[in-house]
C-alpha cells in the first residue's frame, strides 16, 4: 500500500519519521522486553509495548499500543493516524518430528474495527534438499469486523494455506537466508493462488555493530483484486 500510494500524487502521503527504543533481558525469569516510539506522521504520538517470557513455557506474551498505519502497512491509515491496542501471543514446540509455531494478534483499532490474525506453522526435520533447507507448512487467518478502505480489512476473513521452504546459511559474523512459499485458498477472500519470497541477511561489523538486510515480494488477493507489493528494509543494529 504504501508504495503504491506513493505514484499516486491524489493520493495519502507515506512518509513517516520516528525514534524507537527497545531494552531485553533475557538473563531474567520472564525474559522481558520493552520499546518506547516516538513518531512524527500524522496522528502523531507515543507508543509502546512489553513482551515476557510465560516463566518455562515455550509461550510469550504482549502487550502494546502501535501506530496501525505502520502496523496495517497502509499509508491511508497513516494519515488517518490510527492506532491499535494490541495483545499478542507466541509459542514455540520442538520434537522428534519437527517445530510447530503458532502466533496470535488481537487488535482493538481507533476506528472501532476490531483485527484477529492468527499463523500457525509445522517444520518437520525431515530435510530432502539438504541440512540448509528447511520445508513447511503453514496456515494463515485474518478476521475484521466491519471493512474499510484504509487498510486490509476483508469482510468475510481470509485464510490461506501455504506450503515453502526456508533456506538458511550462517558464520560466526553473518548470516544469510532465502525464502519462497506459494499459497492456496481455504476460505473467505483469499485468492486461490499467492506467492511470497524473501531474501536477507545480517553482518556484524565488530562485536557491537550489525548491519541486516531484507528484500521482500508477494502476490494475492486483497479486496477482492489482484494485489502485489514489494519492500527493501535496511536496519543498524548498536548494542550498549
Amino acid at each position: 500500500d504504501l508504495a503504491n500510494n506513493r505514484q499516486d500524487p491524489a493520493g495519502p502521503n507515506p512518509r513517516h519519521t520516528g525514534t524507537t527504543f527497545r531494552y531485553g533481558h533475557v538473563g531474567l525469569k520472564y525474559q522481558p522486553s520493552v520499546y518506547v516510539s516516538v513518531q512524527n506522521e500524522s496522528g502523531s504520538g507515543l507508543y509502546g509495548g512489553i513482551k515476557l517470557k510465560l516463566a518455562d513455557w515455550p509461550i510469550h506474551i504482549e502487550a502494546a499500543r502501535e501506530n496501525f498505519g505502520l502496523t496495517s502497512g497502509s499509508a491511508r491509515a497513516l494519515n488517518a493516524g490510527l492506532t491499535a491496542n494490541k495483545l499478542g501471543i507466541e509459542a514455540k514446540w520442538g520434537g522428534a518430528a519437527g517445530t510447530l509455531s503458532g502466533r496470535l494478534g488481537l487488535y482493538k483499532i481507533s476506528d472501532g474495527n476490531q483485527l484477529r490474525t492468527t499463523m500457525l506453522l509445522f517444520s518437520p526435520n525431515w530435510r530432502p534438499l539438504g541440512a540448509a533447507f528447511k520445508p513447511y507448512a503453514s496456515v494463515d487467518t485474518r478476521d475484521v469486523t466491519f471493512n474499510t478502505p484504509n487498510y486490509w480489512s476483508p469482510l468475510a476473513g481470509s485464510g490461506t494455506l501455504g506450503l515453502g521452504v526456508i533456506a538458511e546459511w550462517a558464520e560466526k559474523d553473518w548470516f544469510f537466508f532465502a525464502s519462497g512459499q506459494l499459497g492456496t485458498r481455504l476460505y473467505g477472500e483469499a485468492g486461490d493462488s499467492s506467492w511470497s519470497a524473501s531474501l536477507g541477511g545480517q553482518r556484524w561489523l565488530n562485536r557491537d555493530t550489525a548491519v541486516t538486510v531484507n528484500l521482500w515480494a508477494m502476490s494475492s488477493v486483497r479486496d477482492l483484486a489482484k494485489y502485489k507489493a514489494q519492500a527493501l528494509t535496511v536496519k543498524l543494529d548498536r548494542l550498549w
